[in-house]
């Protein structure tokens, strides 16, 4: 099955539906059949990928944050799992100054159990707003935009500082805030030859700019930044996509490549991507050096950063 064809599919039905919504009240708040909030682009973007998936009779099982898993045939051979709306939280609230991205992100891996990340055989994402895509098949390379192109690395002279692309509790429009400013601060202090550390808003995007060489390095997971880590939603199609454009990623917590590592859905995994494994060496160990200097201002950061996702009420 050539998955390309099928993700990039599937990701036009995502942004069609976005931008016939776009100006009918969007992100109104709905809930899903398990009583869990969501705006209502993301309930018609999952139905009307449930209809395609449908149509073309892909045989697997349906996936999404807060909604049961469907199979599509009787007897499914592979799980396809989307986030719908990867940015909701600053796409409910509309509050940042420059439009930020929103993105649907797409995983496809066999249906079996204990998956880990070197499982997800293809990965997709585009970006809302404006329809670019990526997407990537396993062994065959990646593609972006509407240019069936490799979506190579662009390596990074030694003697640059490093571009780091950073997720952590970011529930709030930080740009301007004084978290966003300790963030920032201690990123710098645990890693001095950090030349540009920033946050786009949706973390799908954050990790595409590292494969496509915009950024050097992301990183979720330092203790009391973000929790435990990256949640599976994004992180299996960014994975597969990262590495068919030659990127590296570990698994904080083994220090080994990420696709050993358990790949989960709902669950979180601390993770480095970079350009390469060099890059990712060099700032992980760099990392770990300055940790223990740190430490006490950790929890107080933890403290500072807000973890509501959408603060509703």
């Amino acid at each position: 099955m050539d998955w390309m064809i099928v993700l990039k599919d599937l990701l036009y039905i995502s942004v069609d539906i976005f931008h016939q919504l776009e100006k009918d009240g969007t992100a109104e708040v709905e809930k899903t059949e398990t009583g869990a909030r969501q705006c209502r682009a993301e309930k018609q973007i999952w139905e009307g990928v449930k209809k395609r998936i449908s149509e073309i009779n892909l045989p697997c099982r349906y996936e999404a944050e807060d909604h049961y898993p469907q199979d599509i045939v009787e007897n499914p051979q592979f799980l396809v799992r989307i986030d719908l709306i990867d940015g909701t939280c600053d796409y409910v609230r509309q509050q940042r100054e420059i439009p930020e991205p929103f993105t649907t992100v797409i995983s496809v891996s066999p249906l079996k159990d204990n998956l880990i990340f070197d499982d997800v055989i293809a990965g997709g994402v585009t970006d809302l707003r404006n329809g670019e895509w990526w997407v990537a098949d396993k062994d065959k390379g990646a593609v972006m935009g509407c240019m069936p192109r490799l979506a190579g690395i662009r390596m990074i002279q030694d003697e640059n500082p490093l571009r780091v692309k950073i997720q952590y509790q970011e529930h709030t429009p930080v740009h301007t805030t004084d978290i966003w400013r300790r963030v920032n601060g201690l990123t710098r202090f645990l890693w001095p030859q950090c030349h540009e550390v920033w946050n786009s808003g949706s973390v799908a995007m954050d990790m595409i700019l590292v494969a496509l060489g915009e950024a050097d390095i992301f990183y979720n997971g330092l203790p009391s930044i973000s929790d435990e880590g990256q949640r599976g939603h994004e992180l299996g199609a960014c994975y597969r996509i990262l590495k068919e454009a030659g990127g590296y990623a570990i698994d904080m917590r083994t220090n080994e490549e990420l696709g050993k590592s358990p790949f989960l859905f709902d669950e979180q995994t601390s993770v480095v991507m970079g350009v390469n494994k060099e890059k990712v060496d060099e700032f992980w160990s760099k990392i770990q050096e300055n940790l223990a200097k740190a430490e006490p201002l950790l929890k107080q950061l933890w403290e500072l950063v807000p973890s509501e996702r959408w603060s509703l009420g």
